[in-house]
């Protein structure tokens, strides 16, 4: 079964990227496939039975494939409808709502949409996601509504890092949202079996609020009815932060301990092994139904499907065979799951359960042949050794099999996790043992209820007290930056090699193998320099980096609300950024500074050194920017013309503005010149130069120009002046108001980059600007349109790339 599954994930693979990807995958596969059967023993299939699987993996392959080209054909149909930012009017039939933020969010199926004021020409989708404003009843799921209101494309991930919403949208078969501005109910369903499960996860909601404080209701919602809307937000950042936060979700080891419970309960009140499967499975579909039916929650319903039919035939259970079949039929309804994390992260533990089960037993069924199975020595006196050694081992294969998924998803490791995970996971039983018991005690009696949960009660405090003192311990988390495909690809190969030398018995190299295996994930060394300019909406941000380190040069907008939280930090932490060793601010509206306030003042990652211009000094904001620099244990700086950081090859030479400038002995006290004092810096690599801008207007260009021109006798020009810049990041987002004819006709740029957010009301970028880059033949690159835009510069050459295009 694992080859058909590997055969069908693979093709679903190939069949979603593009050609060229396919061809790395297809030599990967090559590569794993020639290591997984070179560790096998000829006597575990034989050249028949190795002939029929590999016929069986193509087939599945080929499949896997067809279904995958499927889905990429209907997901691009879908998003070249026009619909992007049109107003719309559409009817469907609601599969589910929810309340979130004064909103009602529900879920169409089966939707006719036509741009409004068309009378034909509906086009039909699937789903969409529409935000209704709650002027009427709630919808509930079977009822039909007509609904008015501005569609959009749910956003793709813009920089590296970010989460894609588009991409988990598209596994639900989500492209589009639409805002209503009007809406109505033209049918209304009387009986649906949405409206009876919607009314059990309410009821179940208002007794746990009844019976439980609020904060372990929070946690109660989400780990047993997977309704997170009221989970306390340092909670959640709390868990994440320790490696436990898969606690807090609806997972498979929480509907195993339920189907668990329920079976056993029927097999002892003498139910037969079908009875009690067929019952035991039925509850277990209307759970999983009601709490939303997550991939992780389908899996572990269909894996304990198999379990029941495995005693009800006299058949012995095989975990990993159960994992292929719950994966292709997961897969098989929605192949785009591939891309979530929740998907790999379940799979992945799963799959690193039944590795280490199997070779555990391969290994020791020698020496445990006169004395049973290795599990059920419990009246044994080695017994208490071997079932810690056996649980140690499982955590450690979970460990292992889902390291490069946390990687890539997270860019981090709790580093005490995997003992943290020790202590809490064989508890969590018991939570959700005690919140069930809540829930139906507290429909008869509140008093009952609460009793019932107070066990609860106690463990989620034991878990808060265990992760503040993990959390408090030096170097709690690592931040490792997101690992290339090639370095996956290469550590399972490690790990497939492991597995087939631990059957050959050679027991030294294969714990030398697990050893270096993580050693392949970490970040590579950069040679050369790097620099980013990041999609910050309407602002700037900017990340130069080189072997020492990275540099910030601003990170701010005005239309992104949570910039550092959505787009820096996890930025930072995709590339291995831990400390930003320079963060320069070229002047302090919101739209340079609002993402380094986050980081200063809530993120983990630190600024070691806060560069402000010098003639902002006085102000307000900048006072308020050193005191949060200070408070996390950074040094400030100020900086003016003629001010210069050199960092190995790296120099940052300052050329604006002049503190001879400034009225007042250099001192600007109105904010509304804080444009007027906007840092331009040189940026010097080898014989790459670039110009940063910062909101310079047309008149700072001026008089920086004046200044250049007194100065420019000498080899101070031509080492530190604007004439040797081949990149100019645009002043301003590309204001009409900045980027002089003079001043492009001097600078002579090769490149240009222009930052500024899609849509903006400002203009931005102005038809003048690009008119006059492009009457000069400046290559131009917009955030607005590719996302991210990086360069790559040995010194010598420049390699340009960009995010979305």
């Amino acid at each position: 079964m694992l080859i058909l599954t590997a055969g069908f994930v693979l093709g679903e693979v190939m069949g979603l990227l593009e050609i060229e990807t396919r061809i790395m995958v297809l030599f990967i596969i090559t590569i794993l496939a020639l290591v997984f059967f070179w560790s096998q023993k000829k006597a575990d299939f034989g050249r028949r039975g190795l002939a029929v699987r590999l016929g069986l993996g193509v087939i599945f392959l080929a499949l896997g494939f067809w279904r995958g080209r499927q889905a990429l054909d209907w997901s691009e149909k879908e998003q070249k409808l026009g619909l992007d930012n049109r107003t719309v009017s559409l009817e469907g039939t609601v599969a589910d709502t929810k309340e979130s933020e004064g909103y009602y969010v529900s879920v169409l199926e089966g939707c006719r949409v036509a741009e409004d004021g068309q009378e034909s020409g509906y086009q039909e989708i699937k789903r969409i996601q529409v935000y209704l404003n709650p002027e009427n009843e709630m919808p509930r799921p079977g009822d039909t509504i007509q609904v008015q209101g501005k569609a959009g494309l749910i956003q793709e991930a813009r920089n590296p890092g970010e989460f894609d919403y588009r991409l988990y949208y598209q596994a639900q078969g989500i492209h589009y949202r639409v805002f209503a501005l009007s809406w109505e109910r033209t049918k209304q369903s009387k009986a649906h079996f949405g409206i009876l499960l919607s009314r059990c996860v309410a009821g179940a909601g208002r007794i746990l609020d009844q019976i439980a404080a609020p904060k372990d209701a929070g946690i109660f919602r989400a780990v047993i009815l997977g309704d997170k809307t009221g989970l306390d937000e340092d909670i959640r950042n709390l868990y994440q932060k320790n490696g436990i936060a898969h606690l807090l979700a609806i997972s498979g080891l929480h509907l195993s301990l339920i189907g668990g419970a329920i079976y056993r309960a029927l097999r002892r009140l003498g139910a037969g092994y079908g009875k009690a499967g067929l019952a035991a499975g039925g509850l277990l579909a209307f759970y999983a139904a009601a709490t939303g039916a997550s991939p992780s929650v389908v899996r572990a319903w269909l894996m304990a499907l198999c379990g029941y039919l495995a005693s009800y035939m006299g058949r012995s259970y095989d975990l990993l065979s159960a994992l292929g079949l719950a994966g292709i039929w997961i897969l098989w309804d929605s192949p785009y799951r591939l891309y979530q994390a929740g998907v790999q992260l379940s799979f992945g533990a799963v799959a690193g359960i039944g590795m280490v089960s199997e070779y555990l037993s391969y290994g020791l069924a020698a020496e445990q042949e006169d004395r049973g199975s290795f599990f059920e020595q419990e009246n044994r006196g080695r017994a208490w050794r071997e079932k810690a050694g056996s649980i140690l081992a499982i955590s450690l294969g979970m460990q292992f099999a889902t390291l490069p998924v946390v990687l890539y998803h997270f860019f981090q490791i709790p580093v005490y996790g995997i003992f943290l995970n020790l202590l809490t996971v064989p508890l969590m039983g018991i939570v959700v043992a005690s919140g069930c018991g809540g829930v139906l005690l507290g429909s008869i009696s509140l008093p009952a209820g609460r009793f019932a949960v107070g066990c609860g009660h106690v463990i989620l405090n034991l878990y808060e007290f265990l992760c503040r003192i993990w959390e408090s311990i030096p170097g709690s988390i690592l931040i490792t930056g997101r690992p290339a495909g090639w370095q996956i690809g290469l550590y399972y190969g490690i790990l497939a090699a492991a597995a087939g030398i631990w059957k050959r018995g050679n027991r030294r190299f294969h714990i030398f193998l697990l050893v270096i295996a993580p050693v392949f994930l970490m970040r590579v060394p950069l040679l050369g320099m790097e620099i980013s300019f990041l999609d910050v909406g309407q602002g700037d941000g900017i990340c130069i980096r080189t072997e020492r380190g990275a540099i910030l040069v601003d990170g701010g907008s005005t239309d992104q609300k949570q910039l550092g939280k959505n787009r820096l930090e996890p930025f930072l932490k995709s590339q291995g950024v831990s400390e930003v060793d320079y963060a320069i601010v070229s002047h302090g509206d919101q739209d340079h500074i609002s993402g380094l306030m986050y980081l200063m003042e809530e993120s983990d990652i630190t600024i070691k050194n806060l560069v402000l211009p010098g003639r902002g000094k006085g102000q307000e904001v900048y006072d308020r920017l050193s005191r949060a620099a200070l408070a996390q244990g950074g040094t400030i700086h100020w900086m003016e013309r003629g001010d210069r950081l050199k960092w190995g090859r790296l120099e940052i030479f300052c050329l604006y503005p002049a503190a001879e400038l400034s009225p007042g002995a250099g001192v600007c006290k109105k904010e509304e010149d804080r444009n007027e004092h906007s840092l331009v810096l040189r940026v010097s690599y080898g014989n790459f130069g670039m110009l940063l801008t910062g909101d310079m207007s047309g008149e700072g260009e001026r008089r920086l120009l004046e200044l250049e021109r007194a100065d420019g006798q000498g080899a101070k020009m031509e080492k530190n002046g604007i004439g040797q810049a081949q990149v100019l990041k645009v002043a301003h987002h590309g204001s009409a108001y900045s980027t002089t004819r003079e001043w492009l006709d001097e600078v002579s740029p090769a490149w240009a980059v222009i930052s500024y957010g899609e849509g903006n009301r400002y203009g931005h970028p102005g038809p003048e600007v690009l008119r006059l880059l492009e009457e000069r033949n400046v290559q131009t690159f917009h955030t607005g349109k590719s996302g991210a835009v990086r360069l790559w510069t040995n010194g010598e050459r420049i390699w340009w790339s960009q995010w979305i295009l």
